[in-house]
């Protein structure tokens, strides 16, 4: 047992309403020891295991974020109504997807 992804796991859903007080959250995923949050600004926050550079944050290995860091501004927002475009962000195991504002992966 990966106790050490037990932990992260357990720190992540202790911290989700602290979360969600500071930022209006409009969707959300996760891989199997990250997450992510998208706000209403368009602006992708993560947090958890970035083995394989999952967080998209330019490094990898045994890098572990344990508080929540901004990605990156411009990801597109899902439209109410939108029959194309229902979720701009998507996780795996170990990777991370989203569609920017200018509708490019």
């Amino acid at each position: 047992m990966n106790y050490k992804k037990i932990i992260v796991f357990i720190l992540i859903i202790t911290m989700l309403s602290s979360i969600s007080l500071a930022l209006e959250i409009k969707d959300s995923t996760s891989g199997v020891d990250f997450q992510l949050y998208l706000d209403a600004d368009g602006k992708l926050y993560g947090i958890g295991g970035n083995d394989q550079g999952e967080l998209g944050m330019g490094d990898s290995g045994e890098t572990e974020y344990d508080e929540l860091v901004e990605i990156t501004t411009d990801v597109l927002l899902p439209e109410i109504g939108d029959s194309l475009i229902k979720r701009t962000i998507a996780a795996g195991a170990d990777f991370t997807v989203i569609i920017k504002s200018d509708k490019k992966a």
